[in-house]
C-alpha cells in the first residue's frame, strides 16, 4: 500500500474509532456533532470532495453546526478533500486551531520497553476510571459526562487500563482496536507522578492486549507542541507520521 494510501486509512480508522452522537454524510464529507465536547467529534471530516461547489459546501457545514450552537470546524490534513479546503476556509475567516500529530509505532517495539508497574484493566467505562481522569485533568462535569458518552459509545474490542500509586490512580488510558491498529487515546498521568514509567505501564499494557488480539501497530495523536508527551512517545518507539489540524470559525 502506498504511504499516502495508508495515511488515509489510517485517518478513516482514527475517525472510526471516535464515534460524535450525531453523524451525517455530506457527499465525501462526514459532519460529526457531539455537544461541543472534544473537536475531534464536532468537526467536518472532508475525506473526499462534497456534493456542491466548495463554498456552497462550506455555507452547508456553517449552517449545521449553527443549527446546533457549536462553532463550526473542520478537521483538516494535507491529503483532505478538495486540495484547496483549507486555503477556502482561511479566507473564509476560519483560524488554525490545535496542531496535531498522528504517530505510529510497531508493537514489537512498544513491548520491548520494561515497565515494574502493576496494571488494572476494564473492557468496560467505569466509574472510578472515570472519576480519576476528572480528578487528574480537571474537566468540568459537563465535559467528563459528554466524553464518557462517546467512550461508553465506542464498540468493542476496547480497553481501559491504569495504575495506582499511593493508594491512588496516577497514570490511565484507553485503547481502541480496529482493522490491525490500535488507537491510543485519553493517555493522562497526574503531573505529580510524571516520569515513575505510569504512561509507560499503561501503553504498554495497551500494546501487549492489542497483539494478543492480533494488531501489529500502534498510532495516537499528540498536540505537535506537547514536549514531553512527544520525547515520552519517542522512547517508545513512536514516529511522526502525518499532521493535522483544526480550522474554526468562531460566531
Amino acid at each position: 500500500m502506498l504511504v499516502e494510501d495508508l495515511k488515509k486509512r489510517l485517518q478513516r480508522i482514527a475517525a472510526s474509532a471516535w464515534p460524535a452522537k450525531e453523524m451525517e454524510q455530506y457527499g465525501g464529507w462526514l459532519l460529526r456533532a457531539n455537544n461541543g465536547i472534544t473537536s475531534r467529534a464536532n468537526s467536518v471530516f472532508p475525506e473526499d470532495n462534497p456534493p456542491a461547489e466548495l463554498e456552497e459546501a462550506i455555507e452547508y457545514a456553517i449552517s449545521f453546526y449553527m443549527k446546533r450552537s457549536i462553532e463550526p470546524q473542520f478537521q483538516l490534513t494535507h491529503f483532505t478533500k478538495p486540495s484547496n479546503l483549507d486555503e477556502a476556509l482561511d479566507a473564509r475567516g476560519f483560524t488554525i486551531l490545535m496542531p496535531t500529530q498522528v504517530q505510529i509505532a510497531n508493537i514489537d517495539d512498544i513491548l520491548k520497553t520494561a515497565s515494574k508497574n502493576a496494571v488494572e484493566v476494564s473492557n468496560e467505562v467505569t466509574d472510578e476510571w472515570i472519576e480519576w481522569y476528572q480528578n487528574i485533568t480537571g474537566k468540568g462535569d459537563y465535559y467528563i459526562k459528554i466524553r464518557r458518552s462517546i467512550m461508553e459509545r465506542i464498540p468493542p474490542p476496547k480497553i481501559l487500563v491504569w495504575i495506582r500509586q499511593d493508594e491512588r490512580i496516577t497514570s490511565l488510558a484507553m485503547g481502541v482496536l480496529r482493522e490491525d491498529w490500535v488507537g491510543l487515546f485519553s493517555v493522562t498521568t497526574d503531573p505529580n507522578y510524571r516520569r515513575t514509567g505510569g504512561a509507560t505501564a499503561v501503553t504498554r499494557s495497551i500494546a501487549d492486549w492489542a497483539k494478543r488480539h492480533g494488531a501489529k501497530k500502534a498510532y495516537l495523536q499528540v498536540e505537535s507542541d506537547n514536549a514531553p508527551a512527544l520525547a515520552m512517545y519517542q522512547k517508545l518507539g513512536f514516529t511522526k507520521f502525518f499532521d493535522y489540524w483544526y480550522r474554526t470559525l468562531e460566531v
